[in-house]
């Protein structure tokens, strides 16, 4: 059985870095271990903080979290069908539990069932409309499915409930530079890595603005412009994959790594120009 099952009282919420699933604790733990990654806060970032009672669950709470846990065993065990029908019931039994709702639209989205796991994090929001992490998710899904307005209203509201955060400007930017809006992606990313300079997602987002641009100087026949950019780029996949094998994602770190190897032969030309 999974540690956090032995250290939580209840309530437990999800937490994704690049799509992968992992869990977090909203809850008192049983043990003295208060090492946590930061995360975004289930309720207002302003809620009030220390020592507080932990209701009773009822019997149908139970049920859901019993099967919530299942769950998420099978999912370490990389039994999605298993999982998904733990899911499944988990909502039939509380159509309008907000954490069932958000862990099966993590799975469905990881399965690449967007139109579905929109459904859920909808659900999710009716519920809690204040979580940011909710809207962050579904913005994902919107962009996905390429409905990009979705997207940056979604990443809009995640930024004006949790403003301290950098996820919302890192995600938002990366949907102005895919729509060609150079402007905003440069202000929401350099105010992403302003906000957390370890946010390698943030760094690769610039990156592929930086990249765009360059692209753009080059068609141009402005090779030093476009050579000057390239080195930007390739600096911010640098950076990223340099966070993410800190933060324990090698798999990513290589994606960056191997990128920024693309870029530089790209920018041959350019430089060679010169």
């Amino acid at each position: 059985m999974s540690s956090f099952i032995h250290k939580t009282i209840t309530t437990l919420g999800i937490a994704t870095v690049l799509g992968g699933l992992s869990l977090i604790v909203h809850t008192i733990a049983l043990s003295d271990d208060h090492d946590q990654e930061p995360q975004y806060h289930h309720s207002s970032p302003t809620a009030p903080s220390g020592n507080f009672r932990v209701p009773e669950l009822t019997a149908r709470e139970r049920a859901v979290e019993s099967l919530l846990n299942q769950g998420l065993e099978k999912l370490e065990k990389q039994n999605r069908g298993g999982a998904l029908i733990d899911f499944n019931e988990a909502i039939l039994t509380d159509p309008a539990h907000e954490r069932a709702r958000i862990v099966r639209g993590e799975l469905l989205y990881k399965m690449g069932e967007y139109p579905q796991a929109i459904d859920d994090y909808s659900q999710a929001i009716e519920q809690n409309p204040t979580f940011a992490y909710t809207y962050i998710r579904r913005g994902k899904a919107y962009e996905a499915v390429g409905n990009y307005p979705e997207a940056i209203e979604d990443y809009t509201e995640a930024i004006d409930i949790y403003p301290e955060d950098g996820f919302g400007y890192s995600f938002r930017g990366g949907v102005y530079t895919k729509i060609g809006n150079h402007q905003k992606a440069m202000a929401d990313l350099n105010k992403a890595i302003e906000l957390n300079s370890g946010r390698a997602e943030a760094y690769v987002n610039r990156g592929n603005l930086y990249a765009q641009l360059a692209d753009s100087k080059r068609s141009g026949d402005d090779y030093e412009e476009a050579a000057s950019i390239y080195k930007k780029a390739m600096a911010d996949y640098q950076r990223a994959a340099k966070l993410f094998s800190e933060q324990g994602h090698p798999a990513d770190s290589e994606k960056a790594m191997t990128t920024m190897q693309a870029l530089k032969q790209r920018a041959v030309p350019a430089r060679a120009t010169n």
